[in-house]
């Protein structure tokens, strides 16, 4: 089994400066508490590059590139991607990306917020 976490903010992001730890304290943490895989999911703005990918595995965690990018005001988390993600204005956009090297996850579906997919998920 592998200890991870696929749903991680830091303050890179441009909707997450709030956070108080960067991508590489991050890392740093998880590898104190034996994480094997991270994916940094800012939202809207991909953290991630060979430099960090790099940092990572020297501690032993994967690192998979991650973006939790806002469709029609809605949250879709996205692995394995490249930047040509923020394109995507909406669903059908997102699924001419979809290729077998990446997965879209809704995070939070029915949490209370106008953010999350809730009856869009089972329509998209």
């Amino acid at each position: 089994m592998l200890k991870s976490d696929l749903h991680l903010h830091t303050c890179e992001g441009i909707a997450d400066n709030f956070i108080d730890y960067n991508a590489f304290r991050l890392i740093d943490t998880a590898m104190d508490l034996g994480f094997d895989v991270l994916s940094i999911t800012n939202h809207d703005s991909l953290t991630y590059s060979a430099y960090l990918r790099d940092y990572a595995r020297e501690r032993g965690i994967i690192l998979i590139p991650g973006i939790e990018m806002t469709v029609r005001g809605k949250h879709i988390l996205a692995y394995n991607i490249s930047n040509k993600i923020n394109n995507a204005k909406n669903y059908h956009e997102l699924l001419k990306l979809k290729d077998r090297d990446n997965l879209f996850i809704a995070p939070h579906p029915f949490f209370p917020s106008g953010h999350s997919l809730g009856k869009k998920l089972m329509q998209w």
